[in-house]
This record gives structure tokens, sequence and C-alpha cells, in this order.
């Protein structure tokens, strides 16, 4: 349980990211695009490392 939970957590930064990536776009704001694009990578590097546990562990 605690782990689908914190996937669903890292899920939802990612939202978040892509979120002010698409703000950053509309208002033509390169600092926001650049740190959206930076938060959505460090977001995506912690999804690769994130394995589910087997049952038993």
């Amino acid at each position: 349980m605690k782990r689908s939970i914190e996937l669903i957590g890292w899920l939802l930064f990612l939202l978040c990211a892509v979120l002010f990536l698409i703000s950053g776009l509309r208002n033509n704001d390169v600092w926001t695009i650049i740190a959206s694009v930076l938060f959505g990578i460090g977001v995506i590097l912690f999804l690769v490392g994130f394995k589910p546990k087997k049952e038993n562990d």
C-alpha cells in the first residue's frame, strides 16, 4: 500500500512539471520552461529507479 501511494505521489509531481511547462510555454517564460524541464527530468529519474517490491518483501 505504501509503495502505491509513493508512486501516485511521483506521478502527481510529473503532472505538475508538465502543467508548469505548459504555463511557461504559453507565457513565453524561458526560466519557467527550463525549470519545468529539469524538474520533470528529475522526477522521471526517480520513476525509473522506482521498482515495485514483491509481495514477500
